[in-house]
């Protein structure tokens, strides 16, 4: 039974990770999409019109592979792997923005909106696991299909989009939803950490 990764599988996987976390019209147009998307299952109070936004979302790639970086304390990906989730974010966020403020989008009364508002640390949890699980399925070979399920359980499209559509007119939701958003990247990047931890270290016992 295979218990360790080489070092070229490890190499292979980051490579691999690099080239899905690039901040280019792919990762723009997904993430525009899927933050269109988001907003019309919220307005639709439609659960598989969201889950199919946090499938679409490429916003996952570029903190795994920061965390790797880190890892390999590659200052100059990590400087760029950190602008390029930084730059998903802020888009994500300006064209929810931008259309709430156009089309008014109101997501008060949203039944999907409610089940949302879970104590704090369940979606840090979740996000923890969750990174640990994407992170695993990326490096370790033949089982990269379980990205989809690992991207809908993280949900971390949604909160991005209510944070951009309670910027022009319910500022109630910023706290609540900018505080998800920052433990679910956090999570995330903590679980991915770990399980890339792991996987140095039995690479350096080979």
């Amino acid at each position: 039974m295979k218990i360790k990764l080489t070092s070229e599988e490890i190499d292979g996987a980051y490579s691999g990770l690099m080239k899905k976390a690039n901040f280019d019209l792919a990762f723009i147009f997904l993430t525009i999409s899927a933050t269109i998307i988001c907003i019309l299952g919220f307005v639709m109070d439609s659960s598989p019109v969201i889950i199919g936004a946090m499938v679409l979302s490429p916003l996952l790639y570029p903190v795994i592979a920061l965390s790797a970086s880190i890892l390999r304390w590659n200052h100059r990906n990590m400087v760029k792997l950190f602008l390029f989730l930084l730059g998903g974010l802020l888009t994500a966020i300006a064209i929810s923005a931008i259309i709430s403020a156009i089309w008014k989008v109101d997501l008060s009364g949203s039944e999907v909106l409610s089940r949302l508002n879970a104590k704090p640390m369940i979606y840090f949890l979740i996000a923890l696991f969750s990174g640990m699980a994407a992170t695993f399925s990326f490096y370790w070979p033949g089982i990269s299909e379980a990205i989809t399920g690992i991207a809908i359980s993280i949900a971390l499209i949604p909160p991005i989009v209510i944070f951009g559509t309670s910027i022009p007119d319910n500022p109630q939701f910023l706290f609540s939803s900018g505080l998800i958003i920052l433990l679910n990247l956090i999570g995330i990047f903590i679980g991915s950490l770990l399980i890339l931890f792991v996987f140095h270290q039995l690479k350096r016992k080979k």
